[in-house]
């Protein structure tokens, strides 16, 4: 699991070059010899302790409190001791500034990890820290391999700032600089940010991928709350630990949809990351196509105007390795039977285990001047028609068409989920080449592809399973990979409701107009799930068509185009198409 995991990181750090942040903790430079920001206080009042000739105390938080009536904190300790803050900063520096012996002995400087990390800023891969350390090991390392930075560490620091998108690199010290005096460590001090530090970190978290070293998640509250209260989901989140995860880490990762990794320590981790991406930057951009390189150029280039060329290549070149593959389809010649099903399955999965994911991942961030492109790959794709060589079985020629239809409903759940109902609507009205004597008022594509591309009494017949409705219930279930983890409980009912519109929207564009199919729609499993669906007010399929039954012409299904934009035109398939299901449903529950 971790290797899988670490070669996902680097592919997408690799891939998506300056759009991943770290938030580093006190662990990245515990092999300095750098003691903790609490260590410190501790040691200060055992000093504070000694300069007023008493006894070190076996518990210095308490003696302190008791002592001087006030929490124990880096302003408080220092109070006592200095005034000036010039003195504060030579009284601190001891702590993260190498003695001649520390220097012979290399502590107290840049680690493997920090050293490792200037390197990935150095190639452009790394834009932006968040650190919670007072010490500046992350500075000198850059400085040692000449790498441009900027320091934000106070309120102040911010307002003359370059913007991030132009700055070579940020390092955001949000609990402060050792050389400052003002930085934070008390629990009560980590419990909230100045707003423009707030806004700030908030902006990081909303724009940038997240890779936390060093980090428990446990005292930094103010921090843990701004990364719950992000939404952006654009980018991956990864969580390392060392030993035992830390519960609150573990439910920060999936709380983000993110992935904790084991590592031994932040040394090897960022120098094993740092390896693989320089290895992968060797290679040349030509990435190996995997699902996650592929999806990680997809939110690499939907988010910049100036990509939409790469992000049409990233698809036209994964829509061409599947029409070759279609192509290659030989199931036509061969006897139905429950091994040939599985062959059908089998090639799906090969031919949809990345651009499936690649579609529904640009259909949930895309605008207008992306749907084209997925509009396009889908249409080539149901535009490729082989005829049969020879000998034919008529099952199997349908069985060709499966893996476009899988497509078509997992790009049509990603549009209903993500609310891209003008993509669904064009989707939806695309024509089908096919042979001459293919009924001309079929040709549109949910003629072909919805659940009776196979009729129930076929596939039963060749494959002995007994479903209501066969298509429907396997297209459910191998489709649940891709949604259940976006839709929740809610993914049956998602798929009900797709199911229905795209028999309202073949009832509208083919059978309403045919005279012997005029209240016809294709079979599925809303048709047997529909009345218990409606039965539960608080069910999402209940909901969604009234929505639209409330909101009319101003429905926001209609109002993206489907149907017409009208509602007395919905309204009438609607209520046509119900007529029939109410009537027909008891031929499903056998």
């Amino acid at each position: 699991m971790k290797e899988d995991i670490l070669t996902t990181l680097a592919f997408s750090v690799c891939s998506n070059k300056g759009v991943y942040a770290l938030l580093l903790g006190s662990g990245i430079s515990r092999n300095s010899g750098i003691p903790t920001g609490w260590d410190i206080i501790l040691d200060l009042v055992n000093k504070l302790a000694l300069q007023q000739k008493e006894v070190e105390p076996k518990d210095p938080e308490t003696w302190f409190i008791n002592k001087y009536q006030e929490e124990l904190n880096y302003s408080s300790i220092l109070s006592q001791l200095v005034l000036a803050s010039g003195e504060r900063v030579n009284l601190l520096k001891d702590y993260f500034e190498p003695s001649e012996e520390e220097r012979e002995n290399h502590l107290k400087e840049p680690t493997k990890a920090h050293k490792a990390i200037a390197q990935l800023a150095k190639v452009g891969y790394l834009k932006v820290v968040i650190t919670t350390n007072f010490d500046r090991l992350l500075e000198t390392a850059l400085d040692d391999i000449g790498v441009k930075y900027q320091v934000i560490s106070n309120e102040s620091s911010i307002e003359g700032a370059t913007p991030l998108i132009h700055a070579p690199f940020t390092i955001l010290k949000v609990n402060g600089d050792y050389k400052d005096c003002r930085f934070k460590n008390t629990e009560e001090e980590l419990s909230k940010y100045p707003h423009s530090i707030r806004d700030y970190i908030s902006r990081i978290i909303d724009e940038f991928g997240l890779i936390t070293c060093g980090w428990s998640a446990t005292w930094d509250k103010a921090l843990i709350d701004i990364i719950k209260s992000s939404t952006n989901r654009r980018y991956s989140s990864f969580f390392t630990n060392t030993n035992t995860c830390e519960e609150s880490l573990n439910e920060l990762a999936e709380f983000r949809g993110g992935k904790t990794l084991k590592i031994k320590d932040a040394d090897t981790f960022f120098t094993e990351l740092s390896e693989r991406v320089n290895a992968l930057e060797t290679i040349g951009r030509d990435l190996p196509t995997t699902k996650d390189v592929a999806i990680a150029r997809i939110k690499k280039y939907i988010v910049k105007p100036e990509s939409i060329i790469l992000l049409n290549d990233l698809f036209e070149d994964e829509c061409a390795k599947v029409i070759d593959n279609i192509k290659s389809y030989d199931f036509a010649s061969q006897k139905p039977s429950q091994d040939l099903w599985n062959k059908v399955l089998e090639q799906t999965d090969k031919d949809l285990g990345i651009l499936l994911p690649m579609c529904i991942e640009a259909i949930r961030w895309s605008k207008k001047e992306h749907e084209k492109i997925i509009f396009d790959t889908f249409h080539k794709l149901t535009n490729v028609f082989i005829l049969p060589k020879g000998t034919y079985y008529e099952y199997p020629w349908c069985l060709e068409y499966y893996s476009r239809l899988e497509l078509l409903y997992g790009i049509g759940l990603a549009c209903l989920y993500y609310h891209k109902f003008s993509l669904l609507n064009s989707i939806f009205g695309i024509k089908m080449s096919g042979p001459e004597n293919l009924n001309k008022e079929k040709n549109n594509i949910v003629g072909v592809l919805n659940s009776e591309l196979i009729k129930r009494n076929e596939f039963i017949y060749y494959t002995g399973l007994t479903y209501k409705t066969p298509i429907s219930t396997i297209l459910r279930e191998r489709l649940a990979i891709h949604f259940e983890d976006m839709m929740g409980d809610d993914y049956t009912s998602y798929f009900a409701i797709f199911e229905h519109l795209l028999g309202l929207f073949y009832n509208y564009s083919i059978s309403g107009s045919h005279y012997l199919l005029k209240d016809y729609v294709p079979s599925g499993e809303y048709l047997w799930r529909k009345i218990d669906l409606y039965n539960n007010e608080d069910d999402i399929f209940c909901s969604f068509f009234k929505q639209i039954e409330d909101q009319k012409d101003d429905a926001d299904i209609l109002k993206q185009g489907m149907f017409n934009s009208s509602y007395s035109t919905y309204k009438e398939i609607k209520d046509r198409v119900d007529a029939y299901i109410k009537e027909n449903r008891k031929y499903y529950l056998r």
